[in-house]
Formats: structure tokens, sequence, C-alpha cells
């Protein structure tokens, strides 16, 4: 039996940045198995944001390819990468990015409108809904009113966890975050990212987490640091 592809592979990467004449970061090679935890070191200006953007599409390198779950996205028109990124990948951002207005759940839910791969795994309206509450309970999120609560009404720990409700829901293939505990204190930290390993693990999601605090490490299955797989260099 064929063994599946990789959630990431990335070969001979190379991105440039128009603001930078002359810069460039290479990545001659990443894989990112099926299930595996993987965690991004390095300091601000490494290229761990950068990085993170080529994996989901929204940057597109000059040279080279990205693969997830053996899709090869940097060839995909704008709207077939955005499409793709719904369908196959969860982000959590620095920022979180979630809807002020919308309730928890109907946070958590929005992703599902707009990915019916994801959405057809789960099955019918009802079901997504109890998924959604389901995931909320797991992450901690039970209490009275809080799927129901405005996500701007909710404290940064709490928010947190739905944009990890988000990007987990449907099962995709990869969950990609950000720095997304640089918000909270250690307490929270430590509980954000121990349940958010532990959900994607239920569901067979892979996890690319960037971010620089050295305490993550023993959470995750390997640990690399930028310097380690991108090369930076000035064009000659």
């Amino acid at each position: 039996m064929d063994q599946p592809p990789p959630a990431v592979l990335i070969e001979n990467l190379r991105y440039s940045w128009r603001h930078e004449r002359g810069f460039y970061l290479s990545v001659p090679h990443l894989r990112v198995e099926r299930g595996e935890k993987l965690l991004l070191k390095g300091p601000s200006g490494s290229g761990k944001s950068t990085l993170l953007a080529l994996i989901c599409g929204a940057a597109v390198p000059a040279a080279g390819g990205v693969r997830i779950a053996g899709k090869q996205i940097e060839s995909l028109s704008p709207s077939a990468r955005d499409r793709m990124r719904g369908e196959s990948i969860g982000v959590i951002f620095q920022s979180l990015q979630l809807i002020p207005y919308l309730s928890a759940i109907e946070n958590v839910l929005l992703p599902l409108s707009f990915a019916s791969g994801r959405a057809r795994r789960i099955g019918p309206t009802a079901a997504q809904r109890r998924e959604a509450l389901d995931l909320l309970e797991r992450l901690a999120l039970d209490h009275a009113g809080i799927a129901d609560a405005r996500s701007d009404e909710l404290s940064i720990g709490q928010q947190q966890r739905v944009a990890a409700a988000r990007a987990l829901i449907g099962s995709p293939a990869l969950v990609v975050a950000d720095e997304p505990t640089s918000a909270l204190d250690r307490d929270l930290r430590d509980a954000f990212l121990s349940v958010l390993l532990a959900e994607s693990a239920r569901c067979g999601t892979s996890v690319v987490l960037a971010s620089h605090d050295e305490g993550f490490e023993p959470l995750f299955d390997r640990v690399l640091h930028m310097r380690d797989i991108v090369a930076r260099d000035e064009a000659a």
C-alpha cells in the first residue's frame, strides 16, 4: 500500500523580498510527516513568519516548490491557493483574527463555510455545530454562555482557544501557528499549547508552530532552528 504524502514537503525553495533587493530566503529541504508536531525556533527577523506564509500559500516562492498533503501549491492560481488553504490548513495567527461581532461558535464554524471538504468530513449542519461545541469543550471552553458570547467579550486566553478550535475543525492535514501564545502568561501558554497538541493528535493533524520559547521544546516531536534549515544570502 502506498504511503500517504507528507503534510509538508519543501524542495529548493527560494523567496525574495521586493523591498530588500538582492536578499533571499532559501530552504533546500523541509519535510513534515503526517501527524508530526514541529517547533520552528529563531529570533525576530530569522524568517519564521515568511516560511509559514510560504507553507500556507500566502506568499509564492521565486523558485522551488511547496507541497501540502501532496498538492503543489505555488502552481495554483490565487483563488485555488485560497481554496487549498481553506481545505487543508488551519491557521492560528499571532493576532488571532477572530471576527469580533461573531460568537465563539460562529468563529469556530467559519472555515466550514468555504471549505466544503472539511464540512463533509463532519456531516450536516447539526453535526458541525456538535463538533464545534465538542472542540470548545475539549479546549476547556465549556462554561455557560461561552459558545454564544461575542468573541470580543472573551479573555485573550479564551480567544486563543477559540482560534485553535477554528483551526482544528474538520481535521485539516496541517495546522500552522505563528507565535500563538505571545500574548499569554506562562500558565496560560502551557495550558493552551497542551490542549492544542492533544487535540491535533486526536484529529491526526500535523502542527508547525513558530516560537522562540525554549520551554515548549519537550512538547514537540521535533525542534528545528531556522539557522539549520534556512540559508539567507546576498546575491552576487
